[in-house]
């Protein structure tokens, strides 16, 4: 079976999605405490991603030792964070945060200052994924570990709910091999039942006693901006979210139904992507990026032959075979530039292991691996564009990053460029783009060489400015969104 192409993949896996969502409505609820969880959507994005891999490649069937395996990993993970967990009293806030881990904390940690400053307290919902520096600055809250465990033999009727509503859909793709959706339901069910409970649990825990005016998600499609979304709701608690990364329209498929009460965005391009997402005008509101308030107008120390290369890895909008031949052309230009430094900075799901293998079969390639710091996630980038004369990248959002700091980005597009109409930056031509090795070293030779094309430098210019409004002043923009929002 060929690969699809990766934005067609992600649209068909959210169509099967839907009709997964669709069907679950006719189960009965699966309740955790008061609230119906409604696990089909607050898992799709796992859903989306994996069943986007099947549609382009079979997926093992899921035995039952398997299914217990990763089971059991999810207990372990579970017990592990509930007695490492810090224990903390807290006297009620005005906001209650909710990341899924220290990227989110990049974007969040300028708003909970900001909220401070007009006298609004604010608290993080803390989990096991969070780096330990951020402890001492912010308050923090943990759920009690009695309340997560109670609602542990929950997770097991969801195993059985998810296996009847686990062949919805999949005969409108004849082409996959049969089973294999259904499979792909048992594999994120067997994943992420106990944590969907285990969170709902903890989260309901932490709303009663904290009884916030207003939650503020990390991500709204996670699993745990979707559950908390659900709880908050039940609650009458209004929910919002800091844009993360770049959004991108088209109808992107991770954005079914999103339930959140308000989406506060970089800029005018993020709010038309919404749009497009079917994304309701009044529920979007353009703030800025309030983690670049700290690092607009930062002095470059370049050093002149550095190419920082930065991917999202394959798995959301890029395939396994798009990353793969990059990987490779990244490799065979590296052996032939030798007097270039390369450093690539790791995407979290970005395994090291590829980047190795290249390696092997290209021993002269000077490129060096890092992974980020992890208690400046989201913010680290800056570091290494501080450094680079060009960075290298095919969808990812540090493309944006890379404009505030006026360093050309070179594209690499494996696919012809009407594939990538989605994603604005490629579409209005701010980076320069290429399809293949000789065209990656061309331009390549000429930006470091000093012949970056003035054309597409003024383009990404004019899209970092529209892109990013308030600059240098997002963060107070957006704690004024979100005392409005909480009345």
């Amino acid at each position: 079976m060929s690969e699809l192409p990766a934005n067609l993949r992600q649209a068909k896996a959210g169509a099967w999605v839907r009709a997964l969502i669709e069907a679950g409505k006719a189960r009965p609820a699966l309740r955790v405490g008061g609230v119906d969880v409604e696990p089909l959507w607050s898992m799709r994005a796992q859903l989306i991603q994996l069943g986007g891999e099947v549609l382009s490649r079979p997926v093992s069937r899921l035995g039952a030792a398997e299914a217990l395996r990763l089971g059991a990993y999810e207990l372990r993970r579970v017990a592990k964070e509930l007695t490492t967990m810090p224990a903390k009293d807290t006297q009620g806030a005005f906001a209650l945060f909710v990341p899924r881990n220290s990227g989110h904390m990049a974007d969040l940690l300028p708003v909970i200052r900001a909220l401070q400053g007009v006298e609004k307290s604010s608290v993080v919902f803390w989990r096991g994924q969070l780096h330990a520096d951020f402890r001492d600055e912010v308050q923090w809250v943990t759920p009690s570990a009695r309340q997560v465990l109670k609602a542990l033999p929950t997770a097991v009727r969801l195993l059985g709910w998810a296996r009847a509503v686990s062949g919805a859909g999949a005969h409108a793709f004849p082409e996959v091999e049969p089973g294999s959706l259904e499979s792909v339901v048992a594999r994120v069910f067997a994943s992420h039942s106990v944590d969907l409970v285990t969170f709902a649990a903890g989260f309901q825990d932490v709303v009663a006693r904290e009884r916030p005016r207003i939650v503020v998600v990390g991500n709204p499609f996670t699993l745990e901006g979707s559950v908390a979304t659900l709880v908050a709701h039940a609650s009458r608690i209004p929910v919002a979210c800091v844009e993360h990364g770049t959004i991108f329209g088209g109808g992107d498929a991770y954005w079914i139904d999103s339930r959140v009460d308000r989406i506060l965005v970089w800029g005018e391009p993020s709010k038309r992507a919404l749009l497009e997402n079917g994304v309701e005008a009044s529920a979007i509101s353009v703030v800025g990026a309030p983690r670049l308030d700290s690092v607009i107008n930062r002095a470059q120390v370049t050093e002149a032959r550095t190419v920082l290369v930065a991917t999202s890895g394959a798995g959301d909008s890029v395939s396994h075979a798009e990353q793969a031949a990059f990987l490779e052309a990244l490799y065979a230009t590296a052996s032939e530039l030798t007097d270039v430094q390369w450093v690539v900075k790791l995407h979290p799901k970005d395994p090291e292991s590829a980047y190795q293998a290249a390696a092997a079969r290209y021993p002269r390639a000077r490129v060096s691996v890092e992974r980020g710091n992890r208690s400046r996630s989201g913010l680290d980038i800056y570091d290494y564009l501080a450094r680079a004369k060009v960075m290298v990248t095919i969808t990812s959002s540090a493309a944006l990053d890379a404009m505030v700091a006026r360093v050309p980005v070179v594209t690499w597009l494996p696919r012809p460029a009407a594939h990538y109409a989605h994603v604005e930056f490629i579409a209005r031509k701010a980076t320069t783009q290429v399809t293949s090795q000789s065209e990656l070293k061309s331009a390549l030779v000429s930006i470091l060489g000093g012949g970056a094309d003035a054309a597409v430098l003024e383009r990404a210019d004019q899209y970092q400015a529209q892109h990013y409004a308030n600059r240098g002043n997002a963060s107070q923009h957006a704690a004024t969104a979100l005392c409005a929002l909480a009345g």
